[in-house]
């Protein structure tokens, strides 16, 4: 029995993933899915809380001999919405995510590499290896709910 007054509790939630490699490249695709579970406090017309299933997709070459990483990540890449709940929110916080599909851009380059220049590095240990990320672009869709 998964009845709960707080918030519902589904059966049946797992992930799978794939993961690619090949020379400088990676790319990784991750599956979710949440089962359809009962919200046995909601009216009757939302007390059951559909099923969901969400693919994302994360790509990474690293350049310049490892010096620059590049990654691309395309989060919920069918623009799958949250199913409806009788929550404030319309979905149910807890289980699912509100937004769309999401993109994230993201470039790291290791200053490592030119601290530690094999000509210019003095004889004995480098202490901290400093690196610079940043993630560029974050966007979700806009499309109207069902």
């Amino acid at each position: 029995d998964n009845r709960n007054t707080i918030t519902p509790i589904t059966d049946l939630q797992g992930s799978v993933f794939a993961r690619f490699s090949r020379d400088a490249h990676r790319l990784t695709v991750t599956g979710r899915y949440w089962g359809e579970y009962e919200d046995e406090g909601a009216i009757a017309a939302l007390q059951t809380i559909d099923e969901h299933f969400t693919v994302d997709v994360n790509y990474n070459v690293s350049l310049m001999e490892d010096k620059l990483g590049v990654n691309v990540s395309v989060f919920n890449l069918f623009d799958n919405l949250a199913p409806r709940a009788q929550t404030d929110l319309n979905y149910d916080p807890y289980t699912h995510s509100p937004f769309g599909r999401m993109i994230k851009v993201g470039l790291t380059y290791n200053l490592y590499a030119l601290l530690a220049h094999p000509k210019r590095r003095p004889p004995g240990r480098l202490f901290f290896r400093p690196r610079f990320a940043h993630a560029g672009v974050l966007a979700r869709s806009t499309r109207n709910p069902k």
